[in-house]
């Protein structure tokens, strides 16, 4: 969704593919040009890149990608990160990068886990309509 002015919303979840371990451009720029009102909101962030947060071994350092996700954290202070693995074509990556990511244990194709994206949306869900106090 293409959201200009995060002035009405009380939270905000977002998010960005990433690509040479940076975020999209216009997904960095949004987050920069809007620090000041995400800071005052409950914000959750996520990435989608080669492995998801959760994969055995190498997961611990997806929560470091993209490059620029510790600056955001400490601009916004979000409620959560999370990195999930996403769509991966063979013919995008060079061969060096191909035996790099089979050394890991990645596969080509869609390694989206849908059952763990929908039961993170759901507790985001859960939280915002709990009752404040």
């Amino acid at each position: 969704m293409d959201v200009d002015d995060i002035g009405g919303y009380d939270a905000v979840i977002l998010g960005s593919g990433v690509y040479n371990q940076r975020w999209i451009p216009s997904a960095t720029e949004f987050l920069r040009g809007n620090a000041a009102l995400l800071v005052a909101r409950q914000v959750w962030l996520f990435s989608v890149a080669s492995f998801g947060d959760t994969h055995r071994g190498i997961g611990r350092l997806m929560k470091r990608e993209p490059k620029e996700i510790g600056e955001f954290q400490d601009a916004i202070h979000p409620c959560e990160y999370r990195v999930f693995a996403g769509v991966i074509e063979r013919h995008q990556w060079p061969l060096p990068s191909r035996l790099f990511f089979h050394a890991f244990g990645g596969r080509f194709g869609d390694n989206r886990d849908w059952q763990q994206i929908d039961a993170w949306a759901e507790s985001i869900a859960r939280t915002l309509q709990a009752p404040k106090g």
